[in-house]
C-alpha cells in the first residue's frame, strides 16, 4: 500500500502555462526586449526552475549573469500580478485528491517554482488540509531532478521510498522520482509528451487523475 503521493505542481496539479507565458512576455517587454514566445514554446522552456527559464528566454542573446538576474526579477514582479489570471486545477484533480484523502493517503507537493509562489498557488486553489507538506524551490536546496528535496520531504513525513508515489508531467519529474528510488508516474495532460515521460524512466503514464488511484 502506498501511503504518500508527491505531486509536481505546474502541468500536473495546475494548468499554469498561460499565466507563466504572459508574465514572461511582459517581463521581456519591461526590459525592452523586442521578442516573446508562444504558450506552446513555453511548455518546453519551463520545468527546471525560474532562473533556467530566464536563461532560456535569452538563449539567443548570449546573456550575461546580470541580464539573467534582471529578467528574473522582472518575471517575479509580473508573475506576482498575473499568477492567478487564468491558472486553474486540471479537470479531475480536486476529486482525485479528495479520494486519496478518504483512503488515508498523504499528499504533498514538490515544485521547481519558487517556494513563495508555490505556497500562494496551493493556498488559492486547494483546501488548507489537502497537502501534508509543500516544497517549492529554495536557494539552499538543489532543484529537481536532484532528489535531495524529495528525500527531505519523505523524511519529514516519515515515509519510506517503498510507500511513495511521485507524479509529474516532465522528464525532469521522471528523473527526480527515479533518482529518489520511488515509483514514478507521468501524466499526459501536462506540458510535455508521453514519449518524454517514458524516455526519462516513468514506471507508468496516466491519462486521467483517477487512474493514479489504481497504483496505491
Amino acid at each position: 500500500m502506498k501511503t504518500l503521493c508527491v505531486f509536481d505542481l505546474d502541468g500536473t496539479l495546475l494548468d499554469t502555462i498561460g499565466d507563466l507565458g504572459t508574465s514572461c512576455n511582459l517581463a521581456l517587454k519591461q526590459l525592452g526586449y523586442p521578442f516573446g514566445y508562444t504558450v506552446e514554446e513555453y511548455k518546453y522552456m519551463v520545468g527546471n526552475g525560474t532562473r533556467v527559464l530566464c536563461e532560456r528566454m535569452l538563449k539567443n542573446q548570449n546573456p550575461t549573469a546580470k541580464q539573467v538576474d534582471a529578467l528574473y526579477e522582472a518575471f517575479k514582479e509580473q508573475y506576482a500580478i498575473h499568477a492567478m489570471d487564468e491558472t486553474k486545477p486540471y479537470p479531475g484533480i480536486v476529486q482525485m485528491l479528495c479520494d486519496l484523502q478518504k483512503q488515508g493517503v498523504k499528499c504533498a507537493v514538490l515544485s521547481n517554482k519558487p517556494h513563495a509562489f508555490t505556497t500562494q498557488l496551493i493556498a488559492k486553489y486547494f483546501a488548507k488540509d489537502v497537502f501534508a507538506c509543500v516544497y517549492g524551490q529554495r536557494d539552499n536546496i538543489p532543484r529537481k531532478p536532484d532528489p535531495q528535496a524529495l528525500l527531505a520531504l519523505m523524511q519529514e513525513l516519515d515515509e519510506p521510498s517503498g510507500q511513495v508515489l511521485y507524479i509529474g508531467d516532465s522528464g525532469v519529474d521522471m528523473q527526480t522520482g527515479k533518482n529518489a528510488g520511488v515509483y514514478t508516474i507521468g501524466v499526459s495532460w501536462g506540458f510535455r509528451q508521453k514519449e518524454e515521460l517514458w524516455q526519462n524512466g516513468a514506471d507508468a503514464v496516466v491519462d486521467t487523475p483517477t487512474e493514479i488511484l489504481q497504483f496505491l
